[in-house]
């Protein structure tokens, strides 16, 4: 078995729970290997390291826990996903700069999801592939598990930023 790292975020529209009940809840569901934290304004998340045999079976047993606890939750994100050059660069273990560098010479040429005042933000699973395809020698690599990951966190948060368009 692996060990995933991953995060997931939720909004609960009871605000008649305490932050000690939802800890209950989701401890008694299965999350005792997540550590959470709360935001006072009905948010939490939880940071797993959870093993199983793929990133899918990790995630969707997390999540299946979240629901069983607290079914009127509903997912805000799945990370790793979102990352800007700094992450990039900390998961490769390279500077910051070295990435810029590769970005603004567009070796890596691939489209920011957003720009938020001086900084771009990107999707973590295309960015490790635009990396591998441009620099295929490159001994500098994520984990197998880091690839999964980002890779399911980013089609959850698609499919949920789906569904919140569809109730327009």
């Amino acid at each position: 078995m692996k060990t995933y790292e991953f995060t997931l975020k939720y909004h609960i529209g009871d605000k008649s729970l305490s932050m000690d009940d939802i800890d209950d809840r989701l401890f008694e569901a299965g999350c005792g290997d997540a550590l959470i934290g709360h935001n006072g304004n009905g948010q939490f998340s939880l940071d797993f390291c959870r093993e199983a045999n793929t990133a899918w079976r990790a995630v969707l047993s997390a999540m299946r826990c979240v629901e069983k606890a607290l079914p009127e939750a509903r997912i805000t994100e799945a990370k790793p996903d979102y990352v800007g050059v700094s992450d990039v660069a900390s998961i490769l273990n390279v500077s910051r700069q070295y990435i810029q560098k590769l970005i603004a010479n567009e070796v890596l040429n691939l489209p920011p999801v957003t720009i938020v005042g001086k900084s771009t933000v990107y999707r973590l699973a295309p960015m490790i592939e635009e990396f591998k395809r441009s620099m295929p020698s490159a001994s500098l690599s994520p984990s197998v598990e880091l690839e999964e990951l980002s890779a399911l966190n980013m089609k959850i948060n698609i499919k949920r930023d789906k569904q919140q368009l569809k109730s327009f």
